[in-house]
């Protein structure tokens, strides 16, 4: 599946986090939403950019050590319940490696996107079109809506003051 790079075959650990640099993954979305590319390829685009400085230049070495393994192994797991919710009858065995891993690079760039956006400094920044019906999500309105105002009172004694 995943070939390890040089230096984790030399002896040096895999990564032992997935991690989506900053820089060159906002130059992928600025790119993406300039060629109105739609969120799966958006998500290829993360996926393929795997040179030097690239967004996922260590992502290959991630998935030969062991968390990469397991968090591979929980990404099929859900894959395939979702794929079975959906009518089709799959197993961990039967799932399609390509489409685990376009499953799994989609929710940590969605993570990313949404992470982003809620920063004071980026903002609303719109993600690309398809992104509300990508792989994995569920049918269904969803829960109730949250109150967060009373989730903030909950924790007003807590929050800092600005100075």
């Amino acid at each position: 599946m995943f070939l390890a790079s040089h230096e984790v075959l030399m002896g040096k650990a895999p990564p032992s986090s997935f991690s989506l640099k900053t820089d060159p993954f906002l130059e992928q979305w600025h790119t993406a939403l300039t060629k109105e590319k739609t969120w799966m390829e958006f998500v290829q685009m993360i996926r393929d950019d795997t040179g030097p400085s690239g967004v996922a230049r260590s992502h290959a070495d991630y998935f030969t050590g062991p968390k990469g393994r397991a968090a591979l192994l929980e990404t099929t797991q859900d894959y395939v319940a979702w794929m079975n919710e959906s009518g089709s009858a799959i197993t961990v065995a039967s799932a399609d490696e390509d489409e685990v891993l376009h499953y799994f690079y989609s929710e940590k760039v969605l993570s990313k996107c949404n992470a982003l956006r809620s920063s004071k400094q980026f903002g609303k920044v719109r993600r690309p079109t398809g992104w509300k019906t990508r792989m994995g999500v569920r049918k269904g309105g969803g829960g109730p809506k949250a109150d967060w105002t009373a989730r903030k009172k909950m924790f007003s004694d807590y929050i800092e003051k600005e100075k």
